[in-house]
């Protein structure tokens, strides 16, 4: 018997019939250029699940409600970012079953799952399954990371311990307005996030919350760090935020810095000089410490997502699903540097080569350039005060956002990035 089709002998098709087939015959047309799985014109026990994948935002648990009741699924396998599927069932009828009653079906979008639509699923034979490509288990050298290093209680005392009401009138004016899509909190220090330094000469009034006492007590026992941290920043992440890759500023602080994870998991990218890529799982009330390696040399980040592709254990093996992002809170503590930095990774350190900032920001550029669109307003308003026919030269003008300020001066945008853009 050949693989079902929406095309019913001696029936009129209908107009959206005709463009869902279209759709589908151009689906396998594709697929078919994969090497490792091949479509069979006979039933199989393995099905090819179209539109029912992690990238069409489709959960296993989703599949699994849909397939369960014809038989014992075997094996579903979910590769990660593609809108496909793969289904096994124990015995062929048992497939067959499936794909007759499913083939073309409308399945409902989880109301958990954010940016989910209604999806049709199409289903078509294959010879095999493919084995599961799994992320990467391993943690870039020197990242320490610790599950549940809080209790559910302790999170929710640094929760309510951050006013997010209150201002500071001690912060500069750009704290604001750099991060206006996402709320932050400084103590002790304020992280300048448009320079990613600080100003040691500028202490906050109101330093560390008591709260995180007994936390940095059991965190110096570690012994993990050499100094107790004395600065803090709280970033609080909406589902779809995240945190442009970056390297914190060698000559800004100590070695370790330490991220508490509090009310949502979210997966933190790792990546090194040689193109190492290591996507971090960062569980809810889990403790990550950046040290060696991990703090001076990868940079790090959280891709702006909803969801994350999560690892899980089935009865037939390891596979991948989809975690729905909530609020996410992260708690950051640093230890400022008094002196330069004299560490062993100077192609990315600041105080020991000239050109050790711009290792990290030619990495980065690109990505600082496409998320960084309101002037600064001290900028501004020096530009707006120049004579007329003053000459200014922008260096590292970046997207070009001051160019045009004041029309009335003359700018020299001295950036290949930026002529590219102009």
């Amino acid at each position: 018997m050949a693989a079902p089709s929406l095309h019913v002998s001696g029936a009129k098709m209908s107009k959206s019939d005709r463009r869902l087939l279209r759709k589908h015959n151009k689906f396998k047309i594709n697929f078919a250029r994969r090497k490792d799985v091949h479509i069979s014109d006979i039933p199989t026990q393995h099905l090819l699940v179209n539109n029912g994948g992690l990238g069409n935002n489709v959960q296993r648990e989703q599949l699994l409600s849909v397939f369960e009741p014809f038989g014992r699924v075997t094996s579903l396998v979910m590769e990660q970012d593609q809108p496909y599927a793969f289904v096994s069932y124990s015995s062929i009828p048992e497939a067959l079953a499936a794909c007759t009653a499913i083939h073309g079906c409308l399945v409902k979008a989880l109301q958990t799952v954010p940016s989910a639509q209604d999806v049709q699923l199409f289903l078509t034979y294959v010879d095999r399954v493919p084995d599961v490509a799994m992320p990467s288990s391993g943690l870039p050298e020197g990242l320490v990371m610790i599950r549940d290093f809080v209790s559910e209680d302790e999170e929710q005392v640094f929760l309510q311990c951050v006013d997010w009401d209150s201002s500071d009138s001690q912060l500069s004016e750009g704290a604001h307005l750099t991060l206006k899509h996402r709320r932050v909190k400084h103590y002790g220090y304020e992280f300048m996030y448009g320079i990613n330094n600080v100003d040691p000469d500028r202490p906050l009034e109101q330093g560390i919350p008591h709260e995180c006492d007994q936390f940095l007590d059991r965190l110096m026992a570690l012994g993990c760090l050499n100094q107790r941290p004395d600065q803090l920043t709280v970033n609080q992440y909406k589902p779809g935020q995240g945190i442009p890759v970056h390297v914190d500023t060698h000559s800004a602080f100590e070695d370790g810095i330490v991220v508490l994870s509090l009310g949502s998991q979210a997966i933190m990218d790792f990546k090194g000089p040689k193109g190492e890529h290591f996507p971090v799982m960062l569980p809810r009330r889990s403790l990550a410490v950046m040290l060696g390696p991990s703090r001076y040399q990868f940079t790090h980040g959280i891709m702006p997502r909803k969801s994350d592709v999560m690892p899980v254990q089935s009865a037939s093996g390891d596979s991948l699903t989809l975690s729905r992002r909530d609020t996410r809170t992260s708690f950051t503590f640093r230890i400022l540097r008094r002196g330069p930095c004299h560490c062993c990774y100077r192609e990315q350190c600041d105080s020991q080569t000239p050109h050790g900032s711009q290792v990290c920001t030619r990495r980065l550029q690109g990505h600082f350039s496409d998320t960084r669109h309101s002037p600064w307003p001290r900028v501004v308003e020096f530009l707006k005060q120049l004579p007329l026919g003053a000459l200014v030269a922008d260096v590292g003008c970046g997207n070009g956002k001051y160019l045009s300020i004041n029309p009335g001066i003359h700018m020299v945008r001295v950036l290949e990035l930026s002529w590219l853009k102009s």
